[in-house]
């Protein structure tokens, strides 16, 4: 499949699994939780689904536990799409937030060291 077709079902998936989550799921364990980005293979059977979480570590990990068991119902939803295949969903932890703060945190030491000289 090309990688524009892989490309515009992902953004699809992305944009339904958000409403899915917003609008029917009412797991108290997903509060603060947003999709952030959604990888398809390239048959479109499995989806990696990357989640960004507001809070904890532990609350980070109740939040894709959470997600990771409701794959069915999420499979059912999105069963309402017109799509050869509802691909296979697994929720995983995006960190890119956090790890871009920490990128702008060393750039602000850096600036500060050359700023003391």
């Amino acid at each position: 499949m090309s990688k524009r077709r892989v490309q515009r079902l992902s953004d699809l998936l992305k944009e339904e699994l958000s409403q899915v989550l917003f609008q029917k799921m009412k797991d108290p364990r997903l509060s603060l939780c947003s999709i952030s980005e959604v990888v398809l293979s390239n048959d479109c059977r499995n989806a990696k689904v990357y989640v960004s979480v507001i809070g904890t570590e532990e609350h980070k990990q109740e939040c894709v536990t959470a997600l990771n068991a409701a794959e069915g119902f999420f499979r059912h939803e999105l069963g309402q799409l017109s799509l050869k295949f509802i691909p296979h969903l697994r929720f995983y932890s995006d960190h890119g937030a956090e790890y871009a703060q920490h990128i702008e945190d060393l750039l602000k030491s850096i600036r500060k060291d050359e700023d003391k000289e």
